[in-house]
């Protein structure tokens, strides 16, 4: 791939694959999009920082997800940075629809009593908490099953930050996706693309 000015996309089959697009000896011409597929498997993807790249998922790519099994993306850059990414889900995904009444989540709690007082919101698809036992949901899993929860409707996209990163759910009936972005805060919208 040495001096490869002109690849546009980047497809592997099936399998756990890492694929790395800073990795040494590779050049990309510096205005080029480059189209990213893991495929099948729970992969770990890397951009190009400044550079635009789009990561393209299918319905049930990494599998049945869980705390422990989902894609993960490094260097991503939002729409408002320099030579910001892009996220192609499955059709065309957009932000669920804000809640107009916290939802109950109280269930979610791993070892809960079931009378936590603990909702969820959605506005432009950001999820968070509220309630006097907000904290109590402090677990991947929790946050997962709390997304599952607000985002129903098919296609539909929601995002949750957990420790520093962000991580993707769109709701599938082909199989859900679910997306760690490193590093990530304050996701938007904006950083989908509709495919």
């Amino acid at each position: 791939l040495v001096g490869a000015t002109t690849i546009t996309s980047i497809t592997d089959t099936t399998g756990v694959n890492t694929i790395d697009l800073t990795t040494t000896g590779i050049t990309w011409a510096a205005s080029a999009m480059i189209s990213i597929n893991g495929g099948t498997g729970a992969d770990t993807l890397t951009g190009r920082a400044a550079v635009a790249d789009t990561f393209v998922f299918a319905a049930g790519d990494a599998g049945t997800i869980s705390s422990s099994v989902f894609d993960t993306i490094t260097n991503f850059v939002k729409a408002d940075g320099t030579g910001p990414d892009k996220l192609d889900l499955v059709g065309s995904a957009t932000a669920v629809t804000d809640t107009t009444t916290p939802v109950d989540v109280k269930t979610a709690v791993a070892s809960g009593s079931g009378s936590e007082d603990v909702t969820a919101s959605s506005v432009q698809g950001i999820i968070t908490f509220s309630g006097t036992d907000a904290g109590t949901i402090n677990r991947l899993a929790e946050w997962l099953t709390v997304a599952q929860t607000v985002v129903t409707t098919n296609g539909k996209v929601g995002a949750f930050e957990f420790s520093g990163d962000t991580y993707v759910y769109q709701e599938n009936t082909g199989g859900d996706l679910l997306i760690k972005l490193t590093g990530v805060t304050t996701f938007a919208p904006a950083d989908l693309a509709a495919s």
